[in-house]
């Protein structure tokens, strides 16, 4: 069936007003959501994230129902309309179609954007605390439940000397008795809220990763999970071996990735003893500064689980290396009297 221009140019005044429905809908669930948003963000901090991604999927719908009619209403009809000498001139064809084509598909986009920006406006309203102090207000809970822990026996109250995420049996040290320490549910939270803090401060490994040669990206893929352990540990020093797994995967995961890419194995290898044994103990093999003590024992202590993985094991086999290591970190403990 043909159809006239004007029916074209009809329309499209037809979806501008369509548009303009849907905009004010988005309008008024904005003013409903913030409002329910705050509210569910202070209680349940799960659920709140449960919330805003239904909020987001119902905004997104809107733009998906919108492209949707431009597609079956004006794209794919309009190449049905044809135009008399009335409506314009035969070799003007082309031109008026796209002009109309573009008038109602710039809508669209415009549209897109009023949406994008009501749906950020929606949860910048609503007050999110930081990550730092969520995990803050966390740990304060969860000291407050420790504190109150006692035996359901004798009353004696017991000691709580590791972090649970969930549900622990605690044996009671006068009596025996078998009690069952319950954390909060939010602690289940504070794995994703320290890797969340820790990918905010080193940010994410770029890919591909930076360098010349395969020893370059290894130190760059090394020095990001370096950062990322020790963020780690001083947020929670009682996870800081968990953590040290975590940066002996990273090591391992880089490694079996990108291992075909090794110039010489000998001489990569050797890189890694250099720069994480001989040269690192070399410049740190006296230390006046209190505040670095810490991180150089811990430093240390990465040095020898990364000298020590398997794929090194061959190449540190020949060389004193780890003892030297061993020696270090023992030395760094002795000076001022460090535990």
């Amino acid at each position: 069936m043909d159809y006239n221009f004007a029916e074209l140019n009809n329309l499209i005044v037809r979806f501008k007003s369509f548009l303009v429905k849907l905009e004010q809908r988005a309008l008024e669930l904005e003013t409903e959501t913030i409002e329910a948003g705050q509210q569910i963000n202070e209680q349940d901090e799960i659920r709140f994230i449960h919330f805003k991604a239904g909020i987001t999927g119902q905004y997104e719908t809107l733009k998906v129902k919108a492209k949707e009619i431009f597609k079956e209403q004006i794209e794919k009809k309009s190449y049905s309309y044809h135009y008399s000498d009335e409506d314009v001139r035969a070799h003007d064809y082309m031109h008026a179609h796209d002009a109309k084509i573009y008038e109602a598909s710039h809508l669209l986009d415009v549209f897109d954007d009023k949406i994008d920006s009501i749906l950020e406006n929606i949860f910048n309203q609503v007050k999110v605390e930081s990550s730092e102090d969520k995990l803050k207000k966390l740990l304060a809970e969860y000291e407050i439940t420790k504190n109150n822990f006692c035996c359901t026996q004798c009353g004696a109250t017991l000691k709580i000397e590791k972090i649970y995420f969930v549900s622990a049996y605690v044996t009671c040290e006068f009596c025996q008795t078998q009690n069952t320490f319950v954390p909060s549910t939010k602690m289940s939270l504070l794995p994703d809220l320290v890797r969340e803090i820790a990918t905010e401060k080193t940010g994410i490994l770029d890919y591909p990763i930076p360098g010349n040669s395969f020893f370059e990206k290894f130190l760059n893929n090394e020095t990001h999970a370096r950062q990322q352990f020790f963020i780690k540990k001083n947020l929670i020093p009682e996870l800081a071996d968990s953590y040290k797994e975590v940066y002996k995967r990273d090591i391992s995961d880089f490694i079996q990735t990108f291992q075909q890419e090794t110039e010489t194995e000998a001489a990569f290898h050797q890189n890694i003893i250099d720069q994480f044994g001989a040269k690192f103990i070399n410049q740190n093999s006296t230390i006046n500064d209190l505040e670095k003590l810490d991180q150089l024992v811990f430093e240390t202590l990465l040095n020898k689980e990364l000298l020590g993985m398997k794929f090194m094991e061959k190449a540190v086999l020949k060389t004193n290396i780890l003892a030297d290591l061993e020696n270090h970190y023992q030395s760094l403990k002795q000076q001022n009297n460090y535990n």
